[in-house]
């Protein structure tokens, strides 16, 4: 049986699992549309943008946008080997996620740069990775070197 770990706005946090989800009296309405009935309550969902990428999903509940971040403990497990890598990526820090060997650092120190934009490239367990941008900001600190060794959770680029 899969648990679901769901936050609803950053604020309320539910746990379920799949069994008491297929529990639940949901009907499709269309592609996007649905109609819930939950403890004698009548609910009519929309999706709004679903990220696979951030487990995120967009709703709109009777008038009101909900964000969802949705997790199974495969999810949980992962994030917790990365550690605390999306806070640092949240305030301008890219940090190694494993232990690898610097390949091309493909920025400069004072460029501009937007969320998603490569960074550095990263070889690990035999396979180049390519590290982006977390926020856009401007490169304020690069603190690796090409063909450098990197540990995991090291910091290589901070930007401000």
């Amino acid at each position: 049986m899969d648990q679901y770990f769901i936050k609803i706005n950053e604020q309320l946090e539910i746990t379920t699992t799949s069994s008491e989800i297929e529990d639940q009296d949901i009907i499709r309405l269309s592609r996007a549309e649905y109609h819930c009935l939950f403890s004698q309550r009548s609910f009519k969902a929309e999706i709004i943008n679903i990220d696979s990428h951030s487990n995120e999903v967009l709703l709109n509940v009777n008038g009101r946008q909900y964000s969802c971040q949705i997790s199974n403990s495969l999810n949980l497990r992962i994030q917790s080997l990365n550690g605390n890598s999306k806070r640092r990526k949240q305030q301008g820090q890219l940090v190694a996620s494993m232990p690898g060997m610097v390949l091309s650092i493909l920025v400069e120190e004072g460029q501009r740069v937007s969320k998603g934009d490569p960074l550095i490239i990263l070889e690990a367990m035999k396979m180049e990775n390519v590290l982006k941008a977390g926020v856009s900001g401007i490169v304020s600190k690069i603190n690796c070197d090409n063909n450098s060794p990197v540990d995991k959770g090291q910091l290589l680029i901070e930007l401000s």
